[in-house]
């Protein structure tokens, strides 16, 4: 992107609207080009402030991931601006999922990086120690259809698995099939998923 463009995105920026990739891009176009985002905006006919500028461009060097939560409006910029201060990635990551999971405000974010800087320690452990958050805390929502819940609870029930458990065999299985995405085409990958289906189905069986 040139400096051009990158101007016409900034100035064209809509919250909800404007691809996170590509505002984020914009902004870290024009700062690095510049000593700051103060001259970045001074220099340019830029209608946003200094501070957009600075978050955006931060927001930039985020994992792929992470921005696709910002450009679904799940994380807001101002939210992912402060979880990119963390120079891992992972713990990054750990962060964003949290951010999610438990509903983090900006400024429990804010506290959690704080505590990891001052007190050196992982991510991981300011989350349990200041905030009483365990790894196996995180969740997710499933939403099931009333069928298959009452299905799920009643078979886990009679095998004495929990349900859990089985969601999480399950969602492992998906997720070795998905690593393999850059060699199986989507044909394969669908063989792979009938072949789990029905070594699941015989397993119940028995």
């Amino acid at each position: 992107m040139n400096e051009e463009e990158a101007i016409a995105v900034i100035n064209g920026y809509k919250k909800g609207k404007t691809a996170t990739e590509d505002v984020a891009e914009a902004c870290y176009t024009l700062k690095k080009k510049y000593k700051s985002c103060k001259e970045a905006k001074n220099k340019n006919n830029v209608d946003k402030s200094a501070k957009f500028i600075c978050s955006w461009s931060r927001i930039y060097h985020l994992p792929e991931d992470i921005k696709w939560y910002v450009s679904q409006g799940i994380i807001s910029p101002t939210k992912a601006h402060n979880i990119s201060r963390i120079n891992d990635i992972e713990e990054q990551r750990e962060l964003a999922w949290v951010t999610i999971d438990n509903k983090f405000t900006t400024n429990q974010i804010v506290e959690a990086i704080k505590d990891r800087n001052d007190n050196k320690r992982s991510i991981q452990e300011v989350l349990y120690h200041k905030f009483g958050i365990r790894d196996e805390d995180h969740l997710i929502g499933i939403l099931l259809d009333h069928h298959t819940y009452k299905e799920l609870r009643r078979e886990s029930a009679m095998r004495k698995i929990k349900s859990e458990e089985i969601c999480q065999k399950i969602i492992r299985q998906w997720l070795n099939i998905v690593k393999m995405k850059n060699t199986l085409d989507l044909i394969e990958i669908t063989q792979q998923l009938d072949q789990i289906l029905s070594r699941m189905k015989e397993i119940n069986e028995l």
